[in-house]
């Protein structure tokens, strides 16, 4: 059986980037405590690295996403949902472009050609966008209910 609280902190990490032991905590709803100590163990191992920089936490390293993936893949063998994951996962694929699209053009506006950040003084260009992720989450619910 694969170790579910170094799995949920790897993938917070994963998710996240870089994150504070703070936050991992918070996302992986486990005691701070409990993440400090899988944090050490999980550096000893090579899986992850602290910055003290201009981005202030911990992130994965190669190794780390490695093994993470090893012990989440665990995880859905040990669950017996692989065939029921794998088939959610490839009808979601189908919708992954649209939530692409959707993303980018929350973020950013094209002016003049240029993509720059959207100060979102355009609330009828939001609303449409806003309009398409309604689309969007209607048609994923039925994914997310399966899972």
């Amino acid at each position: 059986m694969a170790d579910p609280t170094l799995s949920h902190v790897l993938l917070v990490l994963r998710v996240r980037g870089v994150a504070p032991s703070e936050t991992i905590a918070q996302r992986a709803q486990l005691p701070p405590e409990v993440v400090d100590e899988v944090l050490r163990s999980a550096l000893d191992a090579g899986w992850v690295t602290r910055s003290r920089g201009r981005l202030v936490g911990w992130s994965l390293s190669a190794a780390g996403r490695r093994h993470g993936e090893q012990l989440l893949a665990a995880q859905v063998d040990d669950s017996g949902f692989r065939v029921e994951l794998e088939s959610v996962y490839e009808r979601f694929l189908g919708l992954n472009g649209e939530l692409l699209s959707l993303c980018t053009d929350w973020q950013v506006v094209r002016i003049d050609g240029v993509e720059v950040p959207n100060d979102h003084s355009d609330g009828d260009r939001d609303r449409e966008v806003l309009s398409r992720l309604d689309r969007l989450h209607g048609a994923a619910s039925p994914l997310t209910d399966r899972l």
